[in-house]
């Protein structure tokens, strides 16, 4: 993922503030980073997903008019059907 979750320097910063070594500080706000940035969905990953997600809805909106469609020809009676031996 390349989007950032959290602003490291800004977290170690906090931490540094709250009496955390330096190194410490910044060893955490990059672990944290780390596994945070694979498993937290971001906004850009939110807003690439309802785009697919818009373009799945249209592809079966486009199946289902295609399926109505041959579905209502079938219910229609054909002239090979209405004749009778």
């Amino acid at each position: 993922m390349d989007a950032n979750v959290i602003d490291t320097l800004r977290f170690a910063d906090r931490l540094k503030d709250a009496g955390f070594e330096a190194p410490k500080a910044d060893g955490l706000a990059r672990a944290l980073a780390e596994e945070l940035g694979d498993r937290v969905l971001t906004r850009i990953d939110h807003d690439a997903l309802g785009l697919r997600i818009d373009g799945l809805d249209a592809k079966f909106e486009a199946l289902e008019a295609k399926f109505d469609a041959k579905f209502e020809a079938l219910e229609r009676p054909s002239s090979m059907q209405s004749s009778k031996p």
